[in-house]
């Protein structure tokens, strides 16, 4: 089991067209910027649990588990191809056309 302390951190927009958010630890002892928020930071580097759950001294904390499922980055071919597909037909079709009004 690991300690994990309460803590603040930064939102950050990453800009360009990555788009998203990076989230920043807040240095200790650094009163002049606004966190955005607080939480538990939960260092998952090394290996991928398939839960994990809160505990006090009293033992786990009812209704604290959460699933962790790891995000895998999306393939930009797939989210393209139903356009790609939609412009080519159209391109066809225009051709089948243009082919027949000639002749």
């Amino acid at each position: 089991m690991e300690r994990v302390e309460y803590q603040p951190f930064l939102v950050e927009q990453i800009p360009g067209k990555t788009l998203g958010y990076r989230i920043i630890d807040v240095p200790e002892g650094e009163t002049s910027v606004s966190t955005s928020f607080y939480a538990f930071k939960v260092d998952l580097a090394n290996q991928v649990p398939d839960t994990i759950r809160l505990s006090d001294a009293g033992g786990e904390i009812a209704g604290s588990a959460r699933s962790i499922r790891p995000v895998a980055p999306r393939n930009p071919l797939r989210m393209v191809s139903p356009a790609i597909v939609v412009l080519l037909t159209g391109g066809f079709l225009v051709c089948v056309r243009r082919r027949s009004t000639r002749g």
